[in-house]
């Protein structure tokens, strides 16, 4: 099972800042991307049931080939 943690580590800079758009985190934009990672998984009401569906299946069989 992967866990939230691992896949937004994996993500882009661009591709987090969309997902914190999405769920209406505001200020990153100038953050580090291991910023912008620790703040996400700050958010536990965000899970990674939430977060799937904000990814394109290429995406992710790039990296964990699914």
């Amino acid at each position: 099972m992967l866990k939230k943690c691992k896949i937004l580590e994996y993500l882009t800079k661009r591709k987090l800042l969309e997902i914190c758009k999405y769920f209406e985190i505001v200020g990153l934009l100038a953050s580090k991307k291991d910023d912008i990672v620790d703040e996400l998984m700050g958010y536990k009401i965000i899970s990674l049931d939430e977060i799937l569906p904000l990814l394109k299946v290429n995406e992710l069989n790039k990296r964990f080939m699914l």
